[in-house]
């Protein structure tokens, strides 16, 4: 199952945050998002997106825990994550390979407990 968010700045659709993945039984969730306009970037758009959907999946689908992924070259992404609340809990190397450039993907992870709650 997957529940998509769209991400708006001024009235206009910057991004999207997604919910994939989810299994209720188990209480699990894949979290992925991602700003197209680079301007929107390095701003607080995106954490308070994530905020937003971290809240709902936690306290409105009863989830327990959210997993991410990033590449290790995406700085804004890492940084929106850990201001998030998530933990880096694994690094899977050179898992991208692009213009002689090898890249780790990192895998985070955050729960219910860990969650800093953050009203609607």
């Amino acid at each position: 199952d997957r529940i998509s968010f769209a991400i708006l700045a001024d009235d206009q659709v910057v991004g999207e945050v997604s919910l994939t993945g989810i299994d209720l039984d188990e209480r699990i969730a894949t979290i992925t998002m991602g700003i197209a306009v680079q301007a929107n970037r390095n701003q607080t758009i995106g954490s308070t997106a994530l905020a937003q959907v971290l809240t709902y999946a936690f306290y409105s689908l009863g989830l327990n825990q959210l997993t991410a992924a990033t590449l290790s070259t995406n700085l804004p992404a890492i940084n929106c994550l850990e201001k998030g609340g998530f933990k880096l809990t694994g690094t899977e190397r050179y898992a991208l390979q692009m213009a002689n450039l090898q890249m780790d993907r990192l895998h985070y992870t955050i729960t219910l407990d860990e969650f800093r709650y953050v009203p609607l």
